[in-house]
């Protein structure tokens, strides 16, 4: 019976490790920046502004759809984020459509107007900033290259810039997104995270929204999945959504298969597949932006925050992004907490999410290890109880004939 209580204290002990184990950030070689997307102007808006102004985010990544009022000025919008995080973050803008010009009518301001009053500051980029841009952090010895897209907007300004932005396979944003990614991957750059307003996979309102126009074409999910991107940060849905680890995906289809790490423990293998998250949370009404576990592309996720689950809370989500991994923790205004890594693997954390993601033999082990432990000790106190405990080595002889 022994062996039974060896074997529940080696799973006890698998499954408490620290992570801190497998992912360090060190401070002289790591950097951390915020991201999320609908933002608003308003008190909850003003509340996620104060605490990133105090969280030490290096830069802070706007993910589209900004301030939801129209007749309120781009420039005012930009005065408010500016009067509670200061001048000197790096707030880099991507829009969403609600300042393309197109698919609200009339806009909520225009990116072109938006990207004056809240310039780049992150240093040197390359392609059109607001629209479709990417740079290396930090600027020497990087380690991660931002790649910003905006697949399935329709970019009509009053300069005349008039463009869909289309992500269809073969495509030249396409093109660009795909050789993007391998000109980091030739540079030895550590991490690729991808960035866009609009959603693919979700579980929330939306379907997939990326493609030829309002259909359903999701040759760009695929693509950063095929090309093994590390991270893809998105908006668009009012909620909090984090994905499992995928190495393909078809939307509106849950496939098993596509899953290498369900995330449960929110421990990512490095290389394994894509993390998705869905982060709309930022200031802007979440009213009816609840999540549909029911549909296939809920099976897809890990953790959710929304109306129908875990409830309303406004905020971001920080990530720390070192040579070793990229760390992650929500910051919202209520008790709903999330964090996950994505790092580097090893023999013990193999073993630690092997029994994190076959929860039912974890369970039956742990219950045999109890029933056993409980019946060893029975077993043993009726024996005493009895007198029939053997002698051990070094008793003294009875002193009875």
């Amino acid at each position: 019976m022994k062996w039974i209580f060896v074997l529940g204290l080696v799973v006890l002990s698998v499954l408490s490790l620290n992570d801190d184990n497998w992912v360090r950030a060190n401070a002289a070689t790591s950097f951390t920046f915020a991201a999320a997307g609908d933002f608003g102007q308003n008190a909850n808006t003003n509340a996620s502004l104060i605490r990133l102004a105090a969280s030490g985010a290096s830069l802070f990544l706007a993910l589209g759809d900004f301030s939801y009022r129209n007749g309120s000025s781009e420039n005012h919008w930009c005065g408010i984020v500016r009067s509670h995080v200061g001048q000197n973050i790096p707030f880099e803008l991507l829009a969403g459509n609600h300042e393309d010009g197109e698919e609200i009518r009339p806009p909520d301001g225009y990116i072109g107007n938006y990207t004056i009053c809240m310039p780049n500051q992150i240093g040197p980029i390359v392609g059109d900033y607001g629209r479709e841009y990417y740079f290396d952090y930090p600027a020497v010895n990087p380690l991660a290259r931002f790649i910003l897209i905006s697949p399935g907007l329709n970019f009509s300004e009053p300069n005349g810039k008039s463009d869909f932005y289309n992500y269809d396979n073969g495509s030249s944003h396409y093109v660009w997104t795909a050789s993007t990614i391998d000109g980091a991957r030739s540079g030895s750059i550590p991490w690729v995270i991808v960035g866009m307003h609009k959603v693919c996979l979700s579980a929330g309102m939306f379907e997939c929204h990326i493609g030829a126009y309002l259909s359903i074409r999701p040759d760009i999910i695929q693509l950063l999945i095929e090309k093994h991107v590390d991270l893809v940060l998105q908006g668009h849905d009012h909620n909090y959504q984090r994905s499992k680890q995928l190495n393909c995906v078809t939307a509106e289809q849950f496939q098993n298969s596509c899953v290498v790490n369900s995330g449960s423990d929110g421990f990512y293998n490095r290389g394994a597949g894509t993390v998705f998250v869905v982060d709309g949370t930022f200031g802007a009404s979440q009213d009816g932006f609840d999540v549909h576990l029911s549909e296939p592309d809920a099976e897809y996720f890990a953790k959710f925050m929304a109306p129908n689950v875990n409830g309303v809370e406004y905020g971001f989500v920080k990530y720390t992004v070192s040579t070793d991994g990229i760390r992650a923790q929500t910051n919202f205004d209520g008790s709903f907490q999330d964090s996950f890594q994505i790092g580097n693997s090893g023999i013990l954390r193999t073993v630690q999410q092997f029994f994190y993601d076959n929860y039912m033999l974890t369970g039956a082990i742990v219950l045999v290890v109890m029933v056993g432990t409980l019946t060893i000790f029975l077993f043993t106190r009726r024996k005493r109880h009895n007198g029939k405990v053997p002698k051990q080595a070094g008793d003294l002889p009875s002193s009875q004939p």
